[in-house]
Parts: C-alpha cells; structure tokens; sequence
C-alpha cells in the first residue's frame, strides 16, 4: 500500500470516528408520559346542550385505511364560533 493510500484511509477512519461518536452518545429524548393528575377542561364545542347539538355522532372504523365518519357533524348556527374541546383542532366548520 502506498503512503498517500494509507493517509487517505487512516483520515477515513478518523472523520468517521469524529462524525459517528456524537450520534452514538447522544442521549435519547425523554418518553412523553400522560399525567393523570391534571386534567384540561372540557369545553364543549358548540356552547349548547350535547344532546341537542350532535346532529351525526362518529362512526370511526376499525382500521385508519377504511371507510368512516371521523368526526362529529354538529347543530350550530350559521357565524357561530366554533371550539375545539381540549386540545383538539377544528378541521371544518360550515
């Protein structure tokens, strides 16, 4: 082997060294874990009675791949601000 290829490979060996040791000494980030002793309030979406408000509740299938109603459809007037309950988002509301 000549010099310059022994060069080249023992600066292959050390940049790999130099590049892969941060990786595999980095920690890894701490498991999100639920806490039961708090709670959020629930608001509920549209301001009214739950019973009255849920014109078609949802009909979430076994499988993500398979056909369903995800949601809920619910009674509201037309400019009526809604909520997401909790931490929920409104995907559609009209």
């Amino acid at each position: 082997m000549r010099p310059s290829q022994k060069f080249r490979l023992a600066l292959l060996c050390l940049l790999s060294l130099v590049f892969t040791t941060p990786v595999a000494l980095a920690e890894a980030p701490p498991v999100a874990v639920a806490s039961r002793g708090h709670r959020l309030p629930i608001a509920w979406p549209a301001g009214q009675d739950p019973a009255r408000a849920v014109v078609r509740p949802a009909d979430i299938p076994e499988h993500n791949w398979e056909p369903g109603h995800r949601g809920v459809d619910l009674r509201a007037k037309p400019g009526q601000e809604i909520r997401a309950s909790r931490g929920g988002r409104v995907h559609f509301a009209g």
